[in-house]
């Protein structure tokens, strides 16, 4: 079953609030959590919890710097 790493990634930026761990993305997309995790880290050379928390971190930092908000107020917002 081909998977596409970069739809992955995508839908992962698009529900980074709603997404806590991997099996979050494995459950929203139907495919099995540990064929994520392998398939992810063969392409990407990371493991996919790590690219979430890189995502969250990156979206906190930039609110930060964009926004005027609490940084509670963005953690909470991102999902942290």
């Amino acid at each position: 079953m081909p998977i596409d790493i970069d739809m992955i990634k995508e839908f992962i930026r698009m529900n980074l609030k709603d997404i806590r761990r991997v099996e979050d993305v494995a459950a929203s997309l139907n495919i099995p959590a540990d064929t994520l995790r392998k398939r992810f880290k063969r392409k990407e050379r990371i493991p996919l919890s790590h690219f979430i928390q890189c995502e969250k971190i990156e979206k906190i930092k930039s609110k930060l710097l964009e926004t005027g908000e609490k940084c509670l107020t963005i953690c909470l917002d991102v999902g942290w």
